[in-house]
């Protein structure tokens, strides 16, 4: 009877090994990602620990991680088998480190250990949302031939040339600032292409030069090696774990009065996004071209309105009441939207749609200045993902 692991492709053990050459570490946080039932992602979670195959570990965060003092043995008898190659290079590169960083900083240096864990949760969102995510599935960042409608590189995976390309000045204050970013990573799709930040619990400090020289580098790299696609990053996303982070970029304290403002300034449109399923599903309707305009003909049964000319930031306009559509989550229009309600102070005259995982961060920063309609967010959404998927007028992001 052969009592042997299956790590068969397509199988949850495998699954999860694989994105764990990536990742690095997994935390619990992205167990209800998977398109599995929780309770099987669990279970082979805990096979592969009585296996060896992964660990527990804890450092500001619980997580698992590979098994380093397995790791040889299993490689040699499983991992060489069954895992792409361009995966466990990417493991022996980075992985390793990480696994050392989130494990044993210690003290200021605690940092790394969430930096780390940050990133890996970002890479798991992205890959169970359907981007290529993983190095098997996409091409180098600096290859012609990549031309996936759906990629995700990491911002290491940006920057690992960054040192010997002449567009980026020579001297070391030039190179330190495209390193000196928060940024996890680049989303490319159809939908537009968006600079990813995990803000975790609390709100960042941004620095502008850091940031806007990643946004640069980036753009005349794909300018440069990838000609086939639109380079144009003119959009964030932010991830947080809960509401009352997005909440304090509204109505920020005094201590993170200035924390918003670099990347504020250097992103048309910021989109905040709660860590977990809804920022999974969001970001699959993300993905299609004209998602936003044609999010809002879905809901409100006509076409956003050019309201430009409008004193107020806003999406309709019909007679003499503000509406906004913050089922397109973009924070700095909501940020614009509040302003002009607390100005006016007449209730009435602005009204506010948003989903239901939205509503209590609409309601601290909004509730007796306009008019909060929601909506259950489940209600719409496969409905939706299908006609953006059959609809003939969703393009292919790479022509041809």
């Amino acid at each position: 009877m052969n009592n042997k692991p299956n790590y068969s492709k397509g199988r949850t053990r495998y699954e999860l090994v694989n994105l764990m050459h990536i990742t690095g570490v997994l935390t619990p946080r992205t167990y209800t990602l998977f398109d599995r039932p929780l309770i099987t992602v669990k279970a082979n979670i805990g096979k592969l620990k009585s296996e060896g195959v992964v660990e527990k570990s804890s450092n500001k965060e619980i997580f698992e991680n590979i098994n380093m003092s397995t790791y040889s043995k299993n490689r040699q008898e499983i991992f060489d088998e069954v895992i792409p190659q361009e995966n466990l290079d990417f493991f022996s590169e980075y992985g390793i480190k990480d696994i050392k960083r989130a494990k044993y900083s210690k003290g200021d240096s605690q940092i790394d250990s969430i930096r780390v864990i940050s990133v890996s949760e970002i890479v798991a969102l992205m890959y169970t949302a359907g981007f290529n995510t993983l190095p098997d599935q996409k091409g180098n960042f600096y290859n012609e031939s990549v031309g996936n409608a759906t990629t995700y590189y990491q911002a290491r995976e940006i920057k690992s040339r960054q040192r010997t390309e002449s567009v980026v000045n020579s001297n070391t204050s030039g190179e330190v600032a495209v390193h000196a970013t928060r940024s996890a990573g680049l989303m490319l799709s159809s939908g537009g292409n968006y600079m990813l930040y995990h803000l975790g619990k609390s709100l960042r400090t941004w620095y502008l030069t850091g940031e806007y020289k990643l946004v640069d580098y980036a753009t005349q790299m794909l300018t440069k090696y990838q000609p086939q696609i639109n380079s144009d990053i003119n959009s964030a996303i932010l991830v947080a774990y809960s509401n009352k982070t997005f909440y304090e970029i509204v109505e920020p304290s005094k201590k993170t009065a200035n924390q918003f403002g670099a990347l504020s300034d250097i992103y048309s449109h910021i989109y905040t996004l709660p860590f977990g399923t809804y920022a999974r599903d969001m970001l699959k309707l993300m993905q299609y071209k004209d998602w936003s305009d044609r999010l809002m003909k879905y809901l409100m049964d006509e076409p956003r309105q050019d309201t430009s000319r409008e004193s107020v930031v806003c999406d309709y306009v019909d007679d003499g009441v503000y509406t906004l559509v913050f089922c397109v989550p973009d924070i700095k229009r909501l940020i614009a939207f509040r302003r002009a309600a607390i100005h006016y102070g007449t209730q009435s005259k602005f009204k506010i749609y948003c989903f239901d995982f939205q509503k209590e961060l609409v309601e601290q920063t909004l509730g007796q200045y306009a008019v909060i309609l929601s909506m259950d967010f489940y209600d719409m959404f496969s409905d939706f993902l299908r006609e953006l998927q059959n609809d003939e007028s969703v393009e292919n992001y790479i022509e041809g």
